[in-house]
């Protein structure tokens, strides 16, 4: 055999000792037991409205709808532009990421928390926000 194969042959070799079989089992494992969500969307904006006015709009990078937990979490560059009852811009959020109760509505801030008051300029920093 030529030198050149038997050093192909031994690198080949070296390469699949290297190899573990059940490092990869257990990435898929974790995979497996972390819950999925049931639906995940992609450069998102939507509005929360109440009798025909709009209360809030919400953008994220990312939104993941986890039915079973009636609750969608929104993550990356998350803002929220807030209304008042005269649709007037009161205020707004930005945030890392945002938890939705689907039933109540009520939110959770995480992460890089700034909210912002338009009326008089108060700025709010914390790491979360009910």
């Amino acid at each position: 055999m030529h030198a050149k194969y038997k050093f192909i042959l031994l690198l080949l070799i070296i390469l699949l000792e290297g190899c573990d079989s059940n490092q990869q089992h257990y990435l898929i494992h974790d995979l497996i037991d972390e819950e999925q969500p049931d639906q995940i969307c992609l450069d998102l904006t939507f509005s929360i409205t109440d009798s025909n006015s709009t209360k809030t709009i919400i953008k994220s990078d990312t939104a993941k709808v986890f039915t079973n937990r009636n609750e969608t979490v929104l993550t990356g560059n998350v803002e929220a532009i807030i209304y008042d009852k005269n649709g007037v811009v009161s205020g707004t959020l930005t945030a890392q990421q945002l938890i939705i109760d689907d039933k109540t509505k009520d939110m959770i801030a995480t992460d890089n928390v700034i909210m912002i008051s338009k009326k008089d300029g108060n700025r709010l920093e914390t790491d979360e926000l009910h």
